[in-house]
């Protein structure tokens, strides 16, 4: 039937270091049936690790943006949307 979470995180806690665990999370357990999940969730991975390590450059940004679209809505099931919602 599904699933949902809800993440509780005070002022002290990165945000983008969050999106990355849940990024990690979710590669992790892609099924790797359709291409915009597998290989989508892989390059979010490693845009937002770039971006926590302070390596991150602005165009990371418009990278993740055009990322995010590419993979929303363009899923098998639904895991492509959820993918991309912490980003």
């Amino acid at each position: 039937l599904g699933s949902g979470s809800i993440i509780v995180a005070d002022d002290s806690v990165s945000i983008p270091r969050m999106a990355l665990r849940t990024a990690h999370f979710y590669r992790h357990e892609s099924c790797g049936k359709c291409s915009p999940c597998r290989e989508g969730s892989s390059w979010l991975v490693q845009i937002m690790r770039r971006i926590v390590n302070k390596r991150g450059q602005m165009a990371d940004l418009e990278t993740l943006t055009d990322l995010c679209k590419n993979i929303a809505g363009r899923t098998v099931c639904a895991f492509g949307d959820a993918e991309v919602s912490p980003i």
